[in-house]
C-alpha cells in the first residue's frame, strides 16, 4: 500500500512501515522541468501539475493567489534564475498560455457510453491577474492536451511586465500586460456541438493564409458562444482573444483553440484521405498585439 501527500510519501513493503519525507524535493522537480527546453511534454511536467492541483484548492480571498504560491515561486526562482509572470515562467510563457477548463468525465454503467462534464469555469469577479495567466479565472485548468505535439511555434514573446501591489515581487498584482507577436486571425461560425445554453464544446472556422477556412475546436474560459480572433501561438494551438477597444491592438483572452488536421483527398490507382499538418506558410503573417 501507498500514499502521500505533498510534504511525504509513505509505504509498506514486506510489512515495514517507511517514511519517506520529501518536503522540498516537489520544490527541486519543479525547477528541474522548468529549466528543460520548451516542447513536447509540458503538461505532464511538475510545474504544470502543481498549477493544476493548486486550482482545485478554495482560496477564501482571491488576491491571496500568488501570495500563497509566494514561497515555492521564489525558491522556483532561486534555483532557474527564471523570470516569473502571474503564474507562467518566461522560459516556458508560450507554452503557459494554453491552459483551458478541465473536462470531468463520468463514466456511467455499461452500455450507457460515457458522459462529459464540464467543471464550472468563471472571470473572477474581481480583477485579480491578466486574463492572460490561468489565476484569471475560477475553477480548475488543465494544459490543452493536443500541447504534447505541439510543433514549432509561430509566435513570440515581445514584452512582458507585471505590478505589484506591494514590496514583494510574488504577491498580489495590479496589472500586467504581454506583448506577442503571432498570426492573428478570424474565428467564424462558432457553434456549440451540444444544444445548451452552457455548452463548453464549440466548433467553428478559422480563417487561413491562403483564403481558405479550417475546422477548428473552441475552448472558451466562460460561457461565451460568439465569433472572435486567435492568436495563433503553434500552427494548430492557439488562445481566443477579444479587443478591448475597437481602435487599439491591445485584447483579452477568452480561450483557447486547436485547428484539426486537414484531410485531403489523394488521387491516384489507390484513393485515400491523408492527415496533412498546418505550418507557418498556411497563417496569415504575424503582427504584434499586447494582451491585458
Amino acid at each position: 500500500m501507498t500514499w502521500g501527500c505533498a510534504h511525504v510519501d509513505d509505504y509498506e513493503d514486506d510489512r515495514v512501515h517507511i517514511r519517506q519525507n520529501r518536503n522540498g524535493q516537489h520544490v527541486e522537480l519543479m525547477a528541474q522541468s522548468l529549466s528543460q527546453s520548451i516542447g513536447p511534454g509540458f503538461c505532464k511536467r511538475s510545474w504544470a501539475r502543481f498549477t493544476l492541483d493548486f486550482t482545485q484548492r478554495e482560496v477564501t480571498y482571491a488576491t491571496d493567489t500568488f501570495p500563497a504560491m509566494a514561497g515555492i515561486v521564489r525558491r522556483i526562482q532561486e534555483r532557474t534564475e527564471d523570470t516569473y509572470y502571474a503564474g507562467i515562467w518566461k522560459s516556458h510563457f508560450l507554452e503557459g498560455l494554453l491552459w483551458r477548463w478541465e473536462q470531468c468525465v463520468l463514466r456511467l454503467l455499461p452500455n450507457e457510453g460515457i458522459a462529459v462534464r464540464s467543471r464550472e469555469l468563471s472571470k473572477r469577479q474581481k480583477w485579480t491577474a491578466p486574463s492572460w495567466s490561468w489565476v484569471s479565472v475560477k475553477g480548475k485548468i488543465q494544459y490543452h492536451r493536443y500541447l504534447q505535439n505541439h510543433g514549432d511555434y509561430l509566435a513570440l514573446l515581445e514584452e512582458c511586465n507585471v505590478t505589484c501591489a506591494g514590496l514583494d515581487p510574488f504577491g498580489a498584482l495590479t496589472a500586467g500586460f504581454a506583448r506577442i507577436t503571432g498570426p492573428v486571425t478570424l474565428i467564424t461560425d462558432v457553434e456549440p456541438e451540444v444544444e445548451s445554453p452552457k455548452a463548453r464544446h464549440l466548433s467553428g472556422q478559422i480563417q487561413l493564409g491562403n483564403g481558405t477556412s479550417s475546422l477548428v475546436e473552441v475552448a472558451y474560459d466562460s460561457v461565451h458562444h460568439e465569433s472572435c480572433s486567435a492568436l495563433m501561438i503553434t500552427a494548430h494551438l492557439g488562445i481566443c482573444i477579444e479587443k478591448v477597444e475597437e481602435t487599439t491592438d491591445t485584447y483579452i483572452r477568452v480561450g483557447t483553440v486547436y485547428i484539426h488536421r486537414l484531410y485531403v483527398e489523394q488521387d491516384g490507382p489507390d484513393e485515400r484521405t491523408i492527415e496533412l499538418d498546418l505550418t507557418a506558410l498556411d497563417h496569415v503573417p504575424p503582427r504584434t498585439v499586447v494582451l491585458v
